[in-house]
Parts: structure tokens; sequence; C-alpha cells
């Protein structure tokens, strides 16, 4: 009769495991991307959810203009990862709407 086959030791496994998925995220990272999203789109975002937190008059891409069919991009992905951590942030810095814009660039003294 056979023996079955050990299984390796969970230390051993857990360092197999941890070069695996360090090769994975190697070679994805140089691997290109077609889907790569451009920088700007970050920027473009965080200006319009300022402007919308602050009650600013911030330049809005066109995407996020309301034409006749509406914006061309959704809030949707914007509120909860923009909006609502600047809002957070305003509410626990001051408490009340009035605020300095330069506080969310820049460490309050």
């Amino acid at each position: 009769m056979q023996k079955p086959a050990a299984l390796p030791s969970p230390r051993v496994a857990g360092w197999t495991l941890y070069f695996v998925l360090l090769f994975l995220r190697l070679g994805l990272v140089i691997h290109v991307q077609p889907g790569y999203i451009h920088p700007d789109e970050f920027f473009q975002s965080l200006e319009v959810a300022a402007g919308d937190v602050y009650g600013l008059d911030v330049y809005r891409p066109w995407e996020f203009v309301s034409d006749e069919g509406g914006p061309l991009r959704s809030f949707a992905g914007i509120y909860p990862l923009v909006h609502f951590p600047i809002w957070l942030y305003r509410r626990l810095l001051d408490g009340s709407t009035s605020i300095r814009e330069y506080h969310s660039a820049f460490a309050p003294s």
C-alpha cells in the first residue's frame, strides 16, 4: 500500500504562496496594461469633488457638464471615493460649513 503524499508544512506553504503572489504582482506591473487611467482623471475628480463639497466655483471638465443627455461621466464612483472623504475631513476638522479651502491640500497648522 502506498503512503499518502505528505503535505508541506504551513511555513513552506506560506512562503510558496508569498513568492507566487510576488511574481504575479511583478508580472502585472511590467505587463503593458491597456486599461490605464490617465493621471488627469484623478485631478479632475478631485477638483469637481472639492468644488461640490466646499461650494467653490471650479472648472468642470466637459465630461461632467450636463448637456442635453446629461453628463458623460457618472458621479457614482466619485461620490464614495472622493466626495465622502473630503466631506468627512471637512466635518472632522471644523465641525461647521465654514472651512478654509486650503486645509484639504495642506496640513493644518
